[in-house]
């Protein structure tokens, strides 16, 4: 695995704890988390941060470990700038339901709902994840925190069978689609398997919680699941982003009412539903 986890210009790893914010970091740390993390001013401190101290952050956020870039992940400058804010609702909301039962995570990116989740007391977790260097990060992360025994990392996108394009979004690892748009960038192919193909491989039964997040995708994802499984398999609580949901083909989030789901919480980038 390389150093940096996907910048490619080392041979090696270095140990967690080498990228720590130094001493002199802490005033900024302050003020950036003081900003909320969100707006001009976080994004400005994000910045003096990168150039005084580089992309690389190793921290320890309630008991997990994460490396974090900066420069090229969206959730990993969230986590620096506002740990105990991000996804807070959707966080709890499935942890009050995944204590000893399977969560899926579909789009886990680096792994920040599969660690907090796993540490909440989820009996074992799913993280599916296609693109490389957030999938070279999440494996990282979970070996990081000693998770290999509870979490399945599993090296695809969900969707039809097959072998789909990959187009990256520019400084942002999480920004990643199946979907072509004029601001990514192909960066070749990676596998799709149906989520019910997945579940079935890895002997899952039930299912706790299920988080979604892949840029407007979660239609093509989650409609032949609920149409091809019985509803022993539907999970209980769901968190479903919709910040992408005009990208869709038909509206999953209603299509999850008629199916007798009902929307508990509703946050600027997701939607939480559980099962009436």
């Amino acid at each position: 695995m390389q150093a940096g986890l996907g910048n490619g210009r080392d041979t090696q790893t270095p140990p967690w704890g080498v990228y720590a914010p130094p001493e002199s970091a802490r005033l900024l740390r302050l003020l950036i988390r003081a900003r909320l993390g969100r707006g001009f001013l976080r994004k400005a401190g994000l910045r003096r941060w990168e150039r005084r101290f580089g992309p690389w952050v190793d921290i320890a956020r309630g008991g997990i470990r994460y490396r974090l870039n900066i420069s090229d992940n969206t959730t990993d400058r969230k986590i620096l700038a506002c740990p105990h804010r991000l996804d807070r609702i959707e966080i709890a909301a499935l942890a009050g339901h995944v204590r000893n039962g399977v969560f899926v995570d579909i789009g886990a990116n680096t792994g920040h709902y599969a660690l907090v989740l796993a540490k909440a007391g989820a009996a074992r977790v799913v993280a599916i994840e296609p693109n490389p260097p957030a999938l070279q990060r999440l494996s990282f992360h979970v070996a990081l925190n000693g998770l290999e025994t509870k979490i399945d990392v599993v090296p695809a996108a969900v969707g039809p069978s097959g072998s789909l394009p990959w187009f990256a979004a520019p400084g942002d690892l999480g920004g990643a689609s199946l979907l072509r748009r004029t601001d990514r960038v192909m960066r070749g192919c990676v596998p799709v398997h149906p989520l019910a193909e997945i579940l079935q491989t890895l002997r899952v039964s039930a299912i706790a919680g299920l988080k979604i997040d892949i840029e407007g995708m979660e239609d093509r994802a989650l409609i032949p699941f609920f149409n091809e499984v019985s509803r022993s398999l539907w999970p209980a609580c769901l968190v479903v982003e919709h910040v992408h949901r005009t990208r869709w083909e038909v509206d999953a989030i209603a299509f999850l009412l008629r199916r007798g789901y009902r929307v508990r919480k509703t946050t600027r980038e997701n939607a939480v539903l559980e099962i009436a």
